[in-house]
């Protein structure tokens, strides 16, 4: 099979650099609610002889001529008589000199996701046992943002065969994202960046999610001269012969592994630490990216970098694209060092750890590149499982780098991103596409080497979460109560409710709530885990949705609201709640250990606290400021916790 060896940076004129550019088409829209329309616009095509309107059927998945025009470009489609609610997605495809293609979707006042699926983490037991806390932030932000989560510790010894037994016996299972050094399955026989000893099996985590066909190991017989180990591929061991799989990709796929990255002069547990740190403060709208989008092309005599341009432009508007080729001063490292900006994408001559003219590991390590969803394509660093691996690398770096990829060998397709998908929806497509999209260079479309390194739940829309959740009120009608999320364009709050953090979660509001308030006229009569979600309406250059936030958790017992117990050997009712001047204490305890009580403000200092043998106490509140603050009661056999307001 004959592959372009991708290794020299060539030289071009303009015409022939703004390839990547000219064979895209960036499209945006401007909705119209009240005449319930959708207008499409591009930048016009001054070579165009015909443009075509195509829509998707999402049953078939079949691409439909909607409109046709011959002759000039306009720039723009308009579509009448949308579906308010409905969501849609269109092609633009230009013929002329160049054949240029584009996509979107788009739609008006898209609902929020309330249930996003069922997530398996499949744990590096090495990783698992030196961060349990961050493992468990991790589970409980997926809760927080409408996961139902499961998780497996596994030894990294577990064999591939082994580790998807393990997943297919997982029923509902709709994503796997792979934490630490989980074991890498290898397949195939060439190699999509040309080299003739990189020509074997490629790190392929796709058979992970591909969950029906059959995978053999009996006839490829791959040993190029000067091929490392992991790329000789023979029968019978261990590697597979697919180079694609053997039926569409099942569920979502992707790995977390920042193991074997020693250029950072880190532990592996302690780079896997910061990644899921930086992950919640990026959930939690702790930074503040500026919606643009930088595309570095080293490599313009190839159409590698075009996924970029089709991929981000209906997030970003086609203003806010920054194109290497147009000003030289828009580079992948000089820009993303100074400039928070959401969305990158690059292309050059590569190594394991180098992607010529954009970035190295030794910058990674070095430099803050400030992005979030970063993909590059080049030589050899798209086959991941190696010592400072570049796309790794990206991960394990400061401050916020969640997503990375090889893009453009074949080329990804991320417009959903803009309407609110995530990474993991998008790497799915981007797996499975055989057609539906353009962009095969080195037709490496759907081959097993396309993988996801990072969090697959990452989407480009963290809203700010709602904070101070306390349930107050009476066992059959629990009062919740929060701040109000410090986000713009809030609408209002979802509330959702369990009997325990990791169950299934429904929604306990019919309408949308717009104050901070929120009476459960229908409560469970058993411990009840409730979660406050903020609604916020995004308004982009793709159309209407709306995003949830990351969500406040708080729990209680609706056969007696306020008891909420940490063990079992014990309780805490606590009343009134709220507060003024006196708060009584019901210490239900099962030992005759002394009870220290303590209460702690919002910032977490210490305000009163006493050690008793009394299990009922009145304490004098008049003096505390209004606020929220936690009682904690405890001996050597309980710790108990609960939350009151004092007015």
């Amino acid at each position: 099979m004959f592959k372009i060896l991708i290794s020299v940076l060539l030289v071009t004129g303009f015409v022939q650099a703004q390839m990547n550019k000219k064979v895209s088409v960036f499209v945006n829209s401007k909705v119209d609610e009240a005449n319930k329309s959708i207008t499409l616009y591009w930048p016009k095509f001054k070579d165009a002889t015909q443009v075509t309107l195509y829509q998707k059927n999402f049953t078939s998945g079949n691409w439909e001529i909607k409109k046709t025009r011959s002759g000039a470009d306009s720039g723009f489609f308009k579509i009448d008589n949308v579906n308010i609610g409905q969501l849609y997605e269109f092609q633009i495809a230009k013929m002329g000199t160049t054949s240029s293609y584009g996509y979107i979707y788009t739609g008006i006042n898209i609902e929020e996701v309330h249930s996003e699926g069922n997530i398996l983490m499949v744990i590096d037991s090495a990783i698992y046992t030196k961060i349990p806390k961050s493992i468990k932030q991790y589970e409980t932000d997926l809760i927080a943002s409408g996961w139902k989560t499961e998780k497996v510790v596994v030894s990294p010894k577990k064999t591939v065969t082994e580790i998807k037994e393990i997943i297919k016996g997982k029923t509902g299972i709709t994503t796997v994202v792979l934490i630490g050094h989980v074991a890498v399955p290898y397949s195939g026989q060439y190699g999509f960046d040309g080299h003739p000893e990189h020509q074997g099996a490629w790190a392929a985590d796709m058979y992970y999610g591909e969950l029906d066909g059959t995978w053999t190991d009996n006839s490829v017989n791959a040993n190029p001269s000067g091929a490392r180990p992991e790329t000789i591929n023979v029968p019978g061991d261990g590697k597979f012969d697919q180079q694609w799989p053997p039926s569409d990709v099942d569920i979502e796929i992707a790995r977390i592994d920042l193991t074997r990255l020693s250029s950072f002069g880190k532990t592996d547990s302690a780079l896997h630490a910061y990644y899921f740190q930086k992950n919640h403060h990026f959930r939690s709208g702790g930074f503040n990216h500026e919606y643009k989008a930088i595309i570095d092309d080293n490599f313009t005599s190839y159409e590698m970098a075009s996924w970029g341009f089709r991929s981000y432009a209906p997030a970003v508007d086609t203003g806010n694209l920054y194109y290497n080729i147009d000003n030289s001063s828009n580079d992948y490292v000089t820009t993303l060092k100074n400039k928070w900006w959401m969305l990158a994408a690059a292309s050059g001559p590569g190594s394991y750890t180098s992607c010529g003219g954009v970035v190295n590991t030794s910058n990674f390590v070095n430099d803050s590149i400030k992005t979030v969803i970063s993909g590059m394509s080049g030589s050899y660093f798209g086959d991941w499982d190696i010592n400072n691996n570049l796309l790794r690398a990206s991960l394990a770096s400061k401050p916020s780098i969640l997503s990375a990829f090889w893009g453009g060998i074949p080329a990804w397709v991320l417009h959903p991103l803009a309407m609110g998908y995530d990474m993991g929806y998008c790497a799915k497509i981007s797996m499975n596409n055989k057609g539906t999209y353009v962009g095969n260079f080195n037709g490496g479309r759907n081959s097993i080497h396309i993988s996801l390194l990072g969090d697959p739940t990452v989407n480009i829309y963290p809203v700010k979460s709602p904070t101070n959740l306390v349930i107050s009120g009476t066992a059959s009608a629990p009062k919740l109560t929060w701040t109000a999320s410090a986000d713009n364009n809030i609408i209002g709050y979802n509330i959702y409710r369990a009997n325990t953090l990791n169950g299934d979660f429904v929604k306990a509001n019919t309408a949308i709530v717009t104050g901070t308030t929120f009476t459960d006229t229908k409560p469970r009569n058993v411990k009840t885990v409730y979660i406050v979600r903020a609604v916020k309406k995004i308004i982009n250059p793709s159309g209407i949705h709306n995003q949830m936030s990351l969500g406040a958790i708080d729990s209680a017992a609706t056969t007696n609201l306020w008891v909420k117990e940490v063990e079992t050997k014990g309780g805490v009712i606590i009343f009134p709640n709220p507060v003024k001047n006196s708060l009584n204490i019901e210490i239900q305890s099962m030992t005759k250990e002394p009870n220290s009580v303590e209460i702690y403000d919002i910032k977490g200092k210490m305000v009163c606290g006493i050690k008793t043998f009394n299990n009922n106490i009145t304490l004098n509140t008049s003096d505390l400021a209004a606020g929220v603050y936690i009682v904690k009661v405890y001996n050597k056999h309980y710790l108990l916790n609960q939350k009151f307001i004092k007015e």
